[in-house]
């Protein structure tokens, strides 16, 4: 029986601890596309894209109020690059914070990313590989969009509905949205 406080682990004794759930390396950072852009992409440490899962979360400077320069679909384009785009080059800057987890080989069963596009539907599907549903997590990546204005009801949610698909689906909406996932498989 341990009496008295806990020392708080740090350093390797931490990473090593760490280690033992599966991390190998974690990365973090914010990528904006400035106003005049309509995409920007940021280099990271080489990660093996068959072991990380990508996090992301944006926010827009709200300077023109438009929702077209407010969001982004995020990517993770190869292993050393994230990519965020959107529709316009015109006004807000739109900043993605981003967490890149990279897991050690026999944590992460399959990794499999795309996109999935709403041209004036409500709703659209991606057929994906097998996973087990028990056993598998999905990231919206977010996404890009001709819509102006009105976000209550032209935001994208994403659902992995069944063992091979994944849905993209809106409240209204007529312009086109392009959504990112990502579908993590853990063993």
């Amino acid at each position: 029986m341990r009496h008295g406080p806990q020392k708080a682990l740090t350093g390797s004794a931490l990473d090593s601890r760490v280690a033992q759930f599966g991390r190998r390396s974690m990365i973090r950072g914010v990528l904006s596309i400035g106003n005049g852009s309509s995409s920007a992409a940021v280099t990271i440490t080489a990660v093996d894209t068959n072991n990380t899962m990508l996090s992301v979360s944006q926010d827009g400077d709200g300077a023109v109020n438009r929702w077209d320069a407010s969001v982004a679909m995020v990517v993770l384009t190869d292993a050393t690059t994230i990519t965020a785009t959107r529709t316009t080059t015109t006004g807000d800057v739109c900043r993605t914070s981003y967490q890149v987890l990279e897991f050690w080989p026999g944590v992460i069963k399959s990794v499999q990313r795309g996109t999935i596009t709403l041209a004036g539907a409500a709703s659209n599907t991606a057929t994906i590989t097998t996973v087990n549903t028990s056993k598998s997590l999905l990231f919206d990546l977010r996404y890009s969009t001709t819509e102006l204005a009105v976000p209550h009801t032209i935001t994208t949610r994403l659902t992995l509905t069944n063992a091979t698909t994944v849905t993209a689906s809106r409240a209204v909406g007529t312009g086109t949205n392009v959504s990112s996932y990502q579908i993590v498989e853990f063993y």
